[in-house]
């Protein structure tokens, strides 16, 4: 990891982050409010997300989405994302990151926070965009539109996700592995995944 040591905060925030194997943050950076979090890839064999057939890289993406604020900080993570060439599946597929939803360009722990505000703090879109910053109304509709449907079908979902408990004052998760279960993450990716 080359580490770019931009205050006494990175290490925490490495910590925080708890990038899931095979990624690793290669570089931190921090400029105008915003910290900027690369993340690599160990040299694994890719696999179709389709199929799940070890595939060859076809060309790569680079992608970018928004995390969940650090003491009033932007996070916004990035990485370079390969496509697949499956042999198998006789298509060419970018392979998918269990930080994001298929398509979507914020974490779902960013996208979580949004729904438990409007949700449960009652907040509409305009004050939350005004809020957050760098974000526009028409990304929270969006979010809203795909969580929504959960939220109505499921009400143990409901009852698990009205309990998350986030910290008022940085707007993050005081720790995501405890706060948010397995289980409703389980929930959140195979609901966002059919959906695709």
């Amino acid at each position: 990891m080359k580490h770019v040591v931009v205050d006494l905060l990175t290490d925490d925030l490495v910590s925080a982050l708890k990038v899931p194997h095979p990624w690793f943050i290669d570089e931190i950076s921090k400029s105008e409010g915003t910290y900027h979090i690369s993340l690599e890839r160990h040299p694994l064999p890719y696999l179709c997300p389709n199929c799940g057939v070890e595939s060859p890289v076809y060309d790569r993406r680079k992608k970018i989405w928004r995390h969940t604020n650090v003491l009033n900080m932007q996070v916004i993570l990035q990485a370079t994302l390969p496509r697949v060439s499956c042999a198998s599946c006789d298509n060419i597929r970018l392979i998918d990151v269990v930080w994001a939803r298929k398509g979507a360009h914020n974490t779902i722990m960013f996208e979580l926070w949004v729904m438990r505000a409007l949700k449960c703090q009652s907040l509409n879109m305009e004050k939350l965009a005004r809020n957050i910053g760098g974000i526009y109304r028409n990304s929270i509709s969006n979010i809203s539109r795909h969580y929504d449907p959960l939220l109505d079908r499921n009400e143990g979902f409901k009852k698990e996700f009205s309990n998350l408990w986030l910290d008022s004052q940085t707007f993050i998760p005081i720790d995501p592995c405890s706060i948010l279960s397995s289980n409703i993450v389980g929930k959140l990716l195979s609901f966002s995944y059919r959906n695709y």
